[in-house]
This record gives structure tokens, sequence and C-alpha cells, in this order.
């Protein structure tokens, strides 16, 4: 059966006048938020449980230098966030590269010798794919071609890709999105598209934000009527949506959910459908250290043979975020193991590598990159979420819904304030 690229609007569409509440003020809600401020809803609040903007924008300071406990890369193509960087009157700066690295070998070339014309051949192949299953690159899930709900490691043994499978396990295992055997191809496709394989090619292509990612939602948020610290314990949906914190109830007309779905059915007064989707939504255990640690090779680094479950909990790649600097960032798939436990296996990886950690400076653990299988993704789980847009006045934006990069959710937001709050 085919799918419509367009589900039918919400028979009542949203107006200027009406009331809108956004829950979140991570990249998804103040990207909505300013893009319906744009549209004329002069009455937007957005309600977020934290005391900050951002979400996984989360930067600190170390003897005056940011670094960035979520967030790092912004590619050549990423459109929406660099208007909002240069909106927000941030500046760019070089993002260091990664590399593969051998403990033996030192930094390696997966391309090199005879190997790259093997790697071109290869991506020429998938480049072809990516143009025959193009819908994949529309906004959202909902039109992505049923033959890359297969994992993607079945789609690249099926197709000859298995150099640039290994490639491609770097920028997408270490940077938080799983397993090739356990995550649908499509997702893959979604994110290597033109500006990530161009970061990927172009060796020192990729930029990140001087000031800190989490700078730049901060001024996005400052035009905006955000209120901090505002946990929501409850959501009632009828003509009038009440949404319900600990200090108040507010009403307003449309309510744009930029939370995490899956924790949604706490405090939602969710029915059946709504339950049964959040329900199926996964994430994974995503960690970050920052710590100090001279020593390491002078570069940031991939770690090869990380990428998958055998090496659960160990350090699969570091980031060097300023040229001459101990301080680095380091990656690792925890799933359940106790912090304690992996900041040992920091220590072990990284004097594994020639480095000895001082101390830890700061860590952060987060439930990312919200995905389904690919049993549920063939069964059309985002074509049925996508059907919910607009049911019973809700609207929902967030990784879930396009991807979990900072530019993929920020385009979704735009996406859909323009695709159902605008003048139709």
């Amino acid at each position: 059966m085919s799918v419509p690229d367009t589900p039918p609007p919400p028979a009542a569409r949203p107006r200027p006048s009406d009331r809108v509440c956004v829950l979140g003020a991570g990249a998804a809600g103040l990207a909505a938020a300013h893009h319906l401020r744009a549209a004329g809803y002069a009455r937007v609040t957005v309600l977020e449980r934290e005391r900050r903007a951002g979400g996984k924008c989360r930067s600190v300071e170390h003897e005056g230098r940011t670094y960035e406990l979520g967030a790092v890369f912004v590619a050549p193509g990423y459109r929406d966030v660099r208007a909002f960087v240069r909106a927000s009157g941030a500046t760019l700066m070089r993002c260091p590269p990664l590399r593969f690295w051998d403990r033996e070998r030192g930094f390696v070339d997966l391309f090199a010798g005879s190997a790259r014309w093997r790697g071109l051949l290869e991506l020429s192949r998938y480049v072809a794919l990516s143009v025959r299953h193009r819908a994949v690159h529309r906004p959202g899930f909902a039109t992505a071609p049923a033959a890359l709900a297969a994992p993607f490691a079945e789609v690249a043994r099926d197709h000859g890709l298995g150099l640039l499978r290994r490639g491609f396990e770097g920028p997408f295992t270490s940077f938080g999105y799983g397993y090739f055997e356990e995550i649908p191809a499509a997702y893959l496709f979604k994110y290597m598209n033109a500006a990530t394989l161009g970061c990927c090619l172009v060796r020192g292509s990729a930029r990140t934000v001087a000031e800190g990612y989490q700078a730049v939602w901060e001024r996005v948020a400052a035009d905006l009527d955000v209120r901090f610290g505002q946990e929501v314990r409850g959501i009632e949906r009828g003509a009038v949506v009440r949404v319900r914190t600990a200090d108040a109830t507010l009403e307003c007309d449309r309510l744009v959910v930029a939370s995490p779905l899956q924790d949604l059915p706490r405090i939602l007064d969710a029915d059946p459908e709504e339950r049964d989707l959040f329900g199926r939504i996964r994430t994974y255990d995503y960690v970050v250290f920052l710590v100090e640690a001279p020593g390491l090779p002078p570069d940031s680094a991939y770690v090869p043979a990380r990428f998958d479950r055998a090496h659960l909990g160990r350090v699969m790649a570091w980031c060097r975020r300023w040229d001459g600097s101990d301080v680095v960032q380091c990656y690792l798939l925890g799933d359940g193991l106790d912090d304690a436990t992996l900041e040992r296996h920091v220590h072990e990886d990284l004097a594994a590598a020639g480095g000895r950690v001082r101390r830890v400076l700061a860590m952060a653990r987060w439930p990312y990159f919200p995905h389904v299988g690919p049993e549920d993704f063939a069964a059309g789980f985002h074509r049925r979420l996508e059907a919910l847009q607009g049911h019973r006045n809700t609207w929902y934006a967030g990784e879930i819904l396009n991807f979990a990069t900072v530019d993929h959710v920020a385009a979704w937001s735009r996406h859909l304030v323009g695709r159902y709050f605008g003048p139709g």
C-alpha cells in the first residue's frame, strides 16, 4: 500500500492568535518556538525542566575555554544550525578531524594503498543507493523506503560495502548512534547524507562553535518566553490543553512536544495508540567524559574494533578540542555500566594510547538517539507517529522524528511549523 507524502492536516488548523506551549528548550523546542514567532504566533511559551537552555547541547568552561559534553560538530551543509549560529552572533572555528588510531600502528588510513580504489568503488555504490532511496532524505521517515528497514549490516553485506562500513563505524557508533547489526539502514542513510559525507571525505571541513553549542541556544532562548525549572507533572488535552507543573497550570490551545517521547506516558493523558508508539522507542546509554590526560597522540581519534557490544563501555573515540591542550572529550556507550566502571575504562584505555588521566573534569550520561528497531521500522512506526500530528491539539518534534543531530532536529522543527502552523 502506498503512503501519501503529505498526511491530511488536522481538522482545526492552528491560527497565529492561538496560545502555544512548547515542551523542552533543547534545539528542537527552541527552533520550533523561534519559527512559530516568525510565523506570527505571538503567544508561545516554552517550558523547560532544567535551568538552562540547549538540551543535549551542553557546554562547560575550564580555564577560560569551552568544552562540549553533548553536540560538537557543525558540517558545511548544516543549513539550519548555521542560520542560528549567525543570528546568535556566535563564531565557528575549525573542529579537529578524527582519524582512526591503532594501538600497534598509531594513526591508520583505512583507505590507503589498494584499499583506496575499493573504497572509491564502494562509495560510488553507496551514493547510487542513496540516490535510489532518496525519499529517506525528505523530512522525517514516514516515506523512507521499506528496503532500508533492514539493519545496515545486512544492507552493507548485500551491496558489497564492507570497507565503507568500517569507515562509517567511527562517525556513527562512536557518536552514539548504535551498532550496525541493530539499527535500520534508513538511520544511517539519513545521517550519512551529503553534509556528513563531506566532513568525512574533506579533512578539516567540520566546524564547532567557539563559545560552545549551548551558547547558541541560550541566545535564541533570550528572545523567547522560556520558563526554566518547570517540571511538568501532568497534561490534560481537551478543547483547552492544560499543562500542570509544580508551580502552576498553563492553559493553551496547541501543544508542541519537543521533549523525549518515551518519557511522555507518565505525564500525558495518552491514548492506546500513543502509549503503544512511545513504548517502542529505544535509546542508547551514551557517556561523555571530559578529562585532563597528557601524553595522548596530538590529534583526535576513533579506536577501531570498539564498535560492537563485545567492547561495550570502552572508549570509542577521544576529541581534542583545542590544539596543545591536554583536555580531551572521551565517548563511550555504557548500557547500564556504573560510573566507576566507566571511569576505570577511561583510565585504562587512554593509558593504552600513551596517555595518563590526571583528573576527570566532568561527565554526562545521555539517553541518546531515540529510534526503533528494524521490525517496528518496517511495520510503519514513523507513518503511525506522523499520523498523530495534530491529534488532540498535539504536535511532535525532536530527534525521533528526523534524526539525532542538531541540524536534523532544527530542520524538522522548521518543517513542522511550516507544514502545520503556516497559512496552509
